[in-house]
């Protein structure tokens, strides 16, 4: 039993040390956990390489690839919603719009798009902006 006794005393004596070893701050500074994973992603975001992605470059290609899309499809636009049927330049992006809503009934209209993707792909311009990354 003696044994029993000494041995506790000696727990007892490891766990105090290890107490006394601990490092003090001078002044105590509490952080919720919300907080400290709100510092912690900060950090981790400043060490992120952030690709340098030349925007202007591919916002020229799609307004070129839309450009030519328009003139492929002058034609049918005019058939489908009359001769006066005229896109000033700022309303390009809605071009997608006509034409798919006219594939809803044949997708054969969809044709004449893929042939000017197919075109500017072979030439490379699609590819121009992630070319120039870095």
């Amino acid at each position: 039993m003696a044994e029993k006794g000494s041995d506790a005393k000696e727990e007892n004596k490891i766990k105090k040390k290890g107490k006394k070893d601990t490092a003090k701050s001078k002044g105590a500074v509490r952080i919720s956990p919300v907080a400290l994973l709100g510092e912690l992603g900060d950090a981790i975001e400043k060490e992120v390489e952030e690709p340098a992605f030349p925007y202007l470059i591919m916002h020229r290609s799609n307004w070129d690839l839309l450009d030519l899309v328009k003139v492929r499809y002058e034609s049918l636009l005019k058939s489908w919603y009359g001769p006066a049927f005229v896109q000033q330049e700022w309303e390009l992006p809605f071009l997608v719009g006509h034409i798919l809503t006219q594939a809803e009934t044949t997708a054969s209209i969809l044709a004449p798009a893929g042939k000017v993707i197919d075109t500017i792909n072979i030439s490379g311009a699609m590819s121009l902006a992630s070319k120039r990354m870095y």
